[in-house]
């Protein structure tokens, strides 16, 4: 910098658009690698249509922004290392068909349909295998913010979020083992919670403060058997006192 003991962050030097974008004042630097930092290999973004992405030798996740996008091409993606992550685009709309070069894979949108088009290419990728190109559809929270609620898993990975240890009677229909699960908010406090089977002998249920004055049951998991909390909650965070979202 003109002040000699500062370092100017400047774009576009010796071009006619140049100019400084930070004053880092009584610092002085050469190396840029320590000022500023890298993109963080793995996370790319197809934003736009018609785009061209390398894949790194990262394990990518490649965020698709629209389901309206169309003409992108991804080149080095390795199918079950890498993945497109598109958020909550149904995933019902896609499908894989080869490319008319014969040695790609093209995602498609709504096969069989007018609105049919081809989202992005693989390049060099031979694959019929959807999971191993796209990423899981995002799990959606549902809170449990009211007692004596009937709440329906959807079927994909969902995530119940427990709002308060006061709450009692819920029913959670259709909780799959190893796939959903529940969480804690910030503040709550794990120990007090265990497992009992329910009177119907094939549910189970999330007991708070078992055996004391104030014991209830918080959530009932119907048609789910189980004695460990760990297959049922999200995993606990230390940091936060419970399993927190």
């Amino acid at each position: 910098d003109a002040d000699g003991v500062s370092t100017d962050v400047v774009a576009d030097a010796g071009t006619a658009s140049v100019h400084t974008i930070a004053v880092l004042k009584g610092v002085l630097a050469t190396d840029l690698s320590q000022l500023v930092q890298a993109p963080h290999e793995g996370d790319l973004e197809l934003s736009a249509s018609n785009l061209t992405l390398a894949a790194t030798t990262a394990a990518d996740h490649i965020e698709i922004k629209s389901i309206a996008q169309s003409g992108d091409v991804v080149t080095g993606f390795t199918p079950g290392v890498d993945r497109l992550d598109l958020g909550p685009i149904d995933r019902a709309q896609l499908s894989l068909a080869r490319n008319a070069d014969g040695v790609s894979t093209d995602l498609v949108v709504g096969a069989g349909t007018t609105a049919s088009h081809v989202l992005v290419t693989l390049k060099s990728v031979v694959t019929s295998d959807l999971t191993q190109v796209i990423g899981p559809a995002p799990v959606q929270p549902t809170p449990l913010a009211a007692p004596n609620a009937t709440v329906a898993a959807t079927g994909g990975a969902d995530l119940f979020i427990v709002t308060s240890l006061t709450l009692a009677g819920d029913t959670i229909v259709g909780f799959t083992l190893g796939q959903d699960r529940l969480a804690l908010v910030d503040g709550l406090n794990p120990s007090r919670l265990s497992l009992a089977k329910d009177a119907d002998g094939t549910s189970t249920d999330v007991i708070v403060d078992a055996g004391g004055s104030s014991a209830h049951t918080l959530v009932k998991l119907a048609g789910v058997l189980t004695t460990d909390i760990n297959a049922i909650f999200l995993h606990h965070e230390p940091h936060g006192g419970g399993w927190s979202v």
